[in-house]
């Protein structure tokens, strides 16, 4: 039987049965069907909605993830590493202010499973804050694969500015 269930990126069609987690079965689904613009758009929603548990089954087994602006950051190579990646994040945002994503575009390329997506987190701040960001992402089987992902740093400094205030 086909049955839609909430899913990481919203509602999704499903077969029921199996004993996978809700989770991991949404993303077998997605996986068979997504465009590498629907996985870019979930993940960059799903952060926004802070969905960390999931975000990790985006990902292929083994992946290869990079923060260029990031400061510390070493490149994330298995969906192991995310799922770490991700759980810290959930941590942190418990005392971080909500943001939300504005100006999504997402720009196909001559090569099917690269995807450009340029956007920016509106952090909800006193004086709300726009974090430009770019994610260079390879799909390939509805998981990513590859990801070069920027962020605007001065505009991230501000956040935490700003952070320190209150």
């Amino acid at each position: 039987m086909v049955v839609l269930v909430a899913c990481v990126g919203g509602l999704r069609r499903h077969v029921r049965g199996g004993d996978r987690p809700r989770h991991q079965r949404c993303a077998a689904t997605m996986k068979q069907t997504a465009t590498p613009s629907k996985v870019v758009r979930t993940l960059v929603e799903g952060v926004a909605a802070e969905r960390f548990s999931a975000l990790a089954l985006l990902y292929a087994e083994t992946t290869d993830v990079t923060h260029p602006f990031g400061a510390s950051s070493k490149p994330l190579r298995t969906r192991a590493e995310l799922a770490q990646h991700f759980a810290a994040m959930a941590d942190a945002q418990a005392r971080l202010p909500e943001r939300e994503v504005i100006d999504l575009v997402i720009h196909q390329t001559s090569d099917p499973e690269l995807v450009v997506a340029e956007f920016a987190y509106r952090w909800k701040l006193p004086e709300p804050i726009r974090v430009g960001c770019v994610l260079v992402t390879r799909v390939r089987g509805g998981e990513i694969v590859e990801s070069r992902d920027y962020a605007d740093p001065s505009a991230l400094a501000e956040v935490a500015k700003q952070l320190d205030k209150t």
